[in-house]
């Protein structure tokens, strides 16, 4: 099943018909974009290591195991929007640091 053809037909109607200038864009993918990268789980992991509690030392390896996770999803996110897509190889490493990303050497959800 591909994307909802609504949004582009609105959006060729507004700029032809209406002269709107107009801009799809899918928050889902900007907000997990934004929420797993590696910036933002750092400033997570930041306030965290700052707060007054104190955490158990399975809270704190799950921190540092995220933080390290973050960096994969950076690099995964850097190498599937690049020339670096169509290098078997890196893709398939891309598709094992993000496993929804890549099943063999198709896209696909596993």
């Amino acid at each position: 099943m591909g994307p909802y053809l609504a949004l582009p037909v609105l959006k060729s109607y507004l700029q032809e018909v209406e002269q709107y200038k107009v801009d799809i864009v899918d928050l889902n993918v900007e907000f997990y974009d934004d929420l797993l990268s590696y910036r933002h789980v750092e400033e997570c992991c930041k306030r965290y290591r700052e707060s007054k509690d104190s955490f158990s030392s399975n809270v704190q390896l799950t921190i540092e195991l995220i933080q390290k996770s973050a960096l994969n999803v950076d690099e995964a996110k850097d190498i599937f929007r690049s020339k670096r897509y169509f290098n078997l190889k890196e893709r398939q490493y891309a598709g094992s640091r993000r496993k929804c990303w890549c099943k063999g050497d198709t896209l696909a959800p596993v």
